[in-house]
Formats: structure tokens, C-alpha cells, sequence
């Protein structure tokens, strides 16, 4: 019984933390999440192009080594290497931070 109790007050003892650090933090978020919502409302269109950008590319790409491999100008394993790295590669870079 007194683990199940002593479990029951540490539980209630992190709740109380957690609900001290949310009364610290809720200005500083207050003040910044409208900056945030701004910045993201500024740069949706920016960042669909590049979705859409990428997305073509990558159709194009899997298409080509599709056509490839379906005439046998390429063998199997190669298309699946050359899908894999393109997937990877377009998927890899489409939240990369820009300088």
C-alpha cells in the first residue's frame, strides 16, 4: 500500500511542476506564437512551390527508370537502387533549413 501511495504523491508532485513551468512559460508564448503563425502565413507559398517543385521531379524520375526497367534497359536491381535514391533524396531534403 505505501508504494502505491508514495507512487500517487510523486505523480501529483510532477503534475504540480509541470503546471508551475506552464504558468513560467505561458507570456513568452503568448508573445511569441503570433510571430510564429505570421512567419509560416509569409512562407506557405514559398514552401508549396518547392513541394510542388519536388513532386514533379520525382514523378518525372520514377517514371523515366519505370519506362527503363519495363523495356529492360536497365536491369531490377539498378531501378530499385535508382528509385530508393531518388525517394531518399527528394523526401531528405524537403525541410532542409536555407542559408
Amino acid at each position: 500500500m505505501k508504494e502505491e501511495e508514495k507512487e500517487e504523491q510523486e505523480h501529483t508532485n510532477e503534475e504540480e511542476d509541470i503546471a508551475e513551468l506552464l504558468k513560467k512559460i505561458t507570456p513568452f508564448v503568448e508573445v511569441v506564437a503570433p510571430r510564429f503563425i505570421e512567419y509560416q502565413k509569409i512562407k506557405a507559398p514559398q514552401i508549396l512551390l518547392d513541394l510542388s517543385i519536388n513532386f514533379i521531379i520525382m514523378v518525372l524520375i520514377l517514371g523515366l527508370v519505370s519506362y527503363l526497367a519495363f523495356y529492360k534497359i536497365i536491369d531490377g536491381s539498378a531501378a530499385t537502387g535508382l528509385i530508393g535514391a531518388v525517394i531518399g533524396y527528394v523526401f531528405g531534403g524537403l525541410y532542409q533549413r536555407k542559408p
